[in-house]
């Protein structure tokens, strides 16, 4: 059986505990593992909608050229030539205020609702009085 790796005698290898036998790792409290958890569900939220802006902005046109060259095309009389002007006119203007609605509302959520939660558990996690490391 040349090869096969016997998985029966392989060992659990720790190199903290490998090279420093006297550093033990301690779990954490209920209440740091929970808000551990609560800040990895709000990073995972926060790439999300991240990754989601990203595709809206790359996938999504926000310039009106197509409708632009779309309705100018054929231009028979002043007319009806201004009121393609005026309809393109408000094309573009629809288009960026729905760019600037979507850019405002993004940074509601991420600036003003996400990222202050993150940081408030985060400081909580990290700047707790309790001792985890025990009695030295």
């Amino acid at each position: 059986m040349e090869g096969q790796i016997d998985f029966q005698k392989a060992r659990s290898v720790n190199p903290i505990e490998d090279q420093h036998p006297n550093i033990k790792e301690l779990p954490l409290a209920p209440l740091p593992r929970a808000g551990f958890n609560l800040a990895k569900i709000l990073l995972f939220i926060i790439g999300g909608y991240m990754v989601f802006l990203i595709f809206l902005f790359t996938f999504n046109s926000f310039d009106a050229s197509k409708e632009i060259t779309a309705l100018s095309a054929n231009i028979p009389n002043d007319s009806l030539f201004s009121q393609k002007l005026e309809l393109i006119k408000l094309v573009q203007e629809e288009k960026k205020s729905f760019r600037d609605l979507v850019l405002q509302l993004s940074q509601m959520i991420l600036l003003n609702l996400l990222l202050p939660v993150l940081t408030a558990i985060l400081g909580y996690i990290f700047g707790s009085k309790e001792d985890r490391r025990g009695p030295e």
